[in-house]
């Protein structure tokens, strides 16, 4: 996989890492993420809750009812 940065504030923050570690910029991210990945681990999915809420909603009964795009713009406040 190839990372492209075009965002010059990221660009600028990679850079910073690098220059305040020593590190090359590639380096820099790989520590910055190993780094926050160790401090805040991705939590674990659910299987068994994500189960229970399938079958919920399969239990609930149809309205007969198009969620359409009106319908959608109505929920966001839209005109």
């Amino acid at each position: 996989m190839t990372i492209h940065i075009t965002d010059p504030e990221t660009e600028a923050l990679v850079r910073r890492l690098a220059a305040s570690t020593g590190k090359d910029p590639i380096e820099a991210i790989r520590a910055a993420m190993a780094e926050k990945i160790e401090r805040d681990p991705p939590k674990e999915i659910d299987w068994d809750r994500i189960r229970q809420l399938e079958d919920e909603f399969r239990k609930a009964p149809k309205t007969g009812l198009t969620a359409d795009k009106a319908f959608f713009d109505e929920l966001s406040g839209e005109p």
